[in-house]
């Protein structure tokens, strides 16, 4: 399976499941984050699940420079 059909489902499972705050399932979020960071709700859930992890809420904007 493509990496890009992979993000395409995890897509579709944020919005069923939520967010699952674990450490492996980072890149996926990251991948999709510029899609969803403009989402206040979607933020909101992201930046929680990265202080579950006891991670900085700008984690996923580091290497966007």
């Amino acid at each position: 399976m493509k990496e890009s059909t992979i993000i395409q489902l995890g897509i579709n499972q944020f919005t069923i499941w939520g967010i699952i705050p674990h450490e492996k399932l980072l890149p996926y979020y990251k991948a999709v984050w510029p899609e969803y960071k403009s989402n206040p709700n979607f933020r909101e859930k992201y930046i929680g699940c990265l202080r579950e992890l006891h991670l900085p809420d700008d984690y996923f904007d580091k290497d966007e420079s």
